[in-house]
This record gives structure tokens, sequence and C-alpha cells, in this order.
């Protein structure tokens, strides 16, 4: 069985051509012995000051899904759900505005999706049209 190292190794890259970088590499090759004892203890205190001001929360990965990238397939699903609701919601909308209309032309909703029958009055075909009628109606025309 063996046996675990008392130690974790991390790599430490720091770029010559970035600013901030090439000030810590000054820094970390130019380090005053009686102010940090080695290189490792500066960065291991740089962490703590770090975790201790902006708190280990702002560093660390947490538990839940929150934190995850986004796959393609999930991002598809995901939109064809989004046009799936807005092509229903469209056309609930379509049936609210029709309805809307009919109720407002008519007075009343129309019943299992039927036209409603506009009522008139029966007249006798024998009966006389006043004059006064026929003759408004042909000014109209």
């Amino acid at each position: 069985m063996a046996r675990e190292s008392m130690y974790r190794s991390f790599t430490l890259r720091l770029r010559k051509n970035d600013k901030k970088e090439a000030a810590i590499i000054r820094i970390l090759d130019s380090l005053d012995p009686e102010v940090a004892k080695s290189k490792n203890k500066l960065i291991i205190e740089a962490i703590e000051f770090y975790v201790a001001h902006y708190g280990e929360d702002e560093l660390t990965l947490q538990a839940s899904d929150d934190n995850r990238y986004v796959t393609r397939k999930e991002l598809q699903e995901s939109l064809d759900e989004m046009k799936v609701f807005i092509q229903e919601l469209n056309s609930n909308c379509q049936k609210d505005v029709y309805e809307n209309i009919v109720y407002s032309m008519f007075g009343r909703l129309i019943p299992n999706g039927t036209m409603p029958v506009m009522e008139t009055e029966k007249t006798d075909s024998n009966e006389e049209v006043d004059e006064s009628v026929m003759d408004d109606v042909m000014k109209w025309s």
C-alpha cells in the first residue's frame, strides 16, 4: 500500500510580457529573507490574506450545479422548449383576440367555437315598405 505524501505541489506560471505578472516575478526574485522566508511562504500568506478579506466562497466552487457550463445539447433543448412555449402562447393569444373581437362585435362570446347568428326580424313579403325609407336608401346609392 502506497504511503500518501504530506505535500501537494502546484505549478505557478508567470508571463514576463504581462505587466502585472512581470511585477510579481521581480518581487519573487528579489525577496528579502527577513520579510518572507521563502517564495512558497509568501504565496501561502498572500492566499490566506485574500481569503480572510474576500472569503473562501469567492474562490471555491460550490456543491451546486450553478457554476457548471451549459452544453450545446442542453442549450438546444432549452431553445426547443421556448419555441414550443412561444407557439402555444401565440395560439392562445390569437384565440383570445378573436374571442374579444367577436364579443365586441356581437356582444357575446362564441359558444363552442360557432359563430353567433344575427337575429333579424322576419317580415312578410307582402308588407309595404315605408316610402321615406326607400327614398333614404336611394339617396345613398
